[in-house]
Parts: C-alpha cells; sequence; structure tokens
C-alpha cells in the first residue's frame, strides 16, 4: 500500500523587521569625541585673529551591528556625520568630518575645521558634538536613515592677544 504521509512545518509568527532593527540599534553606543586644536587648549591659549585648527582624535569610522531571526536579519550602521563646535564666545562652526591634525609645518589651508576668535578671554566654555546618523539594511535591502545621536564633550578654551609695537628705523 502507497500512500501520503502528513507533513508538519512548524511555523512561527512573523517578525517585525523594526524591532530588530532597535534591537540592533541599542547595542550600539558611541563615546563622546575627544577634542584638540592646534594651539592645544589644554597646553596653551588660543590666539586672537589668528585660526585655532580643531579636530577630534577618534576613529571616523561607522560602527556595526547584526540583529537575526527567522529567516530576517537586520544590520544596522551609525556613522559619524558631523562634528559641531561651539567656542564659548557665541561663534562656532561645523565641519563635515573629523577635522585636520596639525603638524609643524602645514599650510594653513590644510584644515577643513578651524575657528578664529575676536577677542580674548580666558576659560570659554566651549564643547564639541559628533552626530552619528543611523541606517539600516533589512534582507540586504537599503531601509534608509531612522535617526540620529549628537554626543557632546566640554573643554575650556583661553584666549590671548598679542600686542606689536611699531618701532621707526
Amino acid at each position: 500500500a502507497w500512500g501520503w504521509g502528513s507533513l508538519v512545518i512548524e511555523t512561527s509568527p512573523p517578525v517585525d523587521p523594526t524591532l530588530l532593527r532597535d534591537r540592533a540599534r541599542d547595542r550600539i553606543n558611541p563615546n563622546p569625541p575627544t577634542p584638540a586644536s592646534a594651539p592645544m587648549w589644554s597646553e596653551i591659549p588660543a590666539v586672537v585673529n589668528l585660526p585655532t585648527w580643531l579636530w577630534i582624535t577618534d576613529d571616523w569610522e561607522p560602527i556595526e551591528e547584526i540583529e537575526n531571526q527567522g529567516f530576517v536579519t537586520v544590520v544596522v550602521q551609525a556613522r559619524p556625520v558631523q562634528t559641531t563646535w561651539a567656542m564659548g564666545d557665541g561663534g562656532g562652526t561645523a565641519c563635515d568630518g573629523p577635522g585636520v591634525e596639525w603638524r609643524p609645518g602645514m599650510d594653513e589651508s590644510a584644515t577643513d575645521c578651524a575657528y578664529t576668535y575676536d577677542a580674548a578671554g580666558a576659560g570659554f566654555a566651549a564643547a564639541v558634538s559628533m552626530q552619528w546618523t543611523f541606517h539600516w539594511w533589512l534582507n540586504g535591502n537599503d531601509m534608509g536613515d531612522f535617526g540620529s545621536v549628537a554626543l557632546a564633550t566640554a573643554f575650556a578654551m583661553d584666549v590671548a592677544e598679542i600686542q606689536a609695537i611699531e618701532t621707526a628705523n
């Protein structure tokens, strides 16, 4: 005798991909940025009317997490997007990257992130904020951006004025 057996396939309820996305996102915890400047803010004052180079010493690389459940795979990536510098005198600048670390002999135009103070002062309450944008993929399909986070680090900036004396020959 020949007959059909019964085949039982166990199924699970559908997975909400946004739940997996949010789980993966919750595991991404970028560190607040580490500011640096030339002149170095913690050692030498900036100077009025001379550009102060600004950069962060942190990696400018995406952070990625993966979450799987059943046949659903979600990849979430946090991408660094911008640094915003509040320089403590009411001004500031936004930079599309980490900035360029200053080294002796570099041309003034070699930086893409600088700020020029127009008045001297001690202990300006400055801060740098680094913005991260979250992007995700569902089973390899690009699902776009879904939020962002900005992390900040405060520091104190002293600004000096250099006096020049004109003399006749």
